[in-house]
């Protein structure tokens, strides 16, 4: 995140990829893999092939979409690219990034448009709070995080 976002090319060439953190896709990774594994283990003692072949599939492209799943910003968006689809912003529409309850003890952040609806939503868990309120900086949007005690509010310029 160290890169400046205004010295990106104004023809959308080239894109700053923000990633999860290396330990959570390694542990997804190891679970879904380990499940995939072990449901094909236990499919193999029927008489056909088809289901093995169709789990193994279906592990191998919930791998493939972890290992693929990002967030990207370049001169004019900000979006997530992730299985089966992503979403995008324009950088002039978004108003500002917030963790909200997403659920069963979870929170997500989500990219709020300047007309109060959100963009696109992200687990905040996997890419951390680091790297989300260093891109809240870098596109010049507040970050608000109500789940970690008082209200995090980072101005753009501070």
């Amino acid at each position: 995140m160290a890169a400046n976002l205004d010295q990106l090319p104004a023809d959308g060439s080239q894109r700053l990829v923000i990633r999860p953190q290396q330990s959570t896709l390694i542990t997804l990774g190891v679970i879904i893999g380990t499940v995939t594994l072990l449901g094909t283990g236990l499919m193999l003692n029927g008489r056909s092939l088809v289901p093995v072949f169709v789990w193994l599939g279906i592990g191998g492209l919930f791998i493939y979409g972890l290992y693929r799943w990002h967030l990207w910003v370049d001169s004019e968006r900000v979006g997530v690219s992730r299985l089966p689809w992503g979403a995008s912003c324009r950088r002039d529409q978004l108003d500002r990034m917030q963790i909200v309850f997403a659920g069963r003890g979870g929170t997500v952040c989500a990219f709020v448009r300047k007309n109060g609806h959100t963009a696109f939503r992200v687990s905040a868990k996997p890419f951390g709070t680091t790297q989300l309120k260093a891109l809240a900086r870098s596109l010049g949007v507040p970050y608000y995080d109500l789940f970690s005690g008082s209200s995090i509010d980072i101005q753009p310029g501070r």
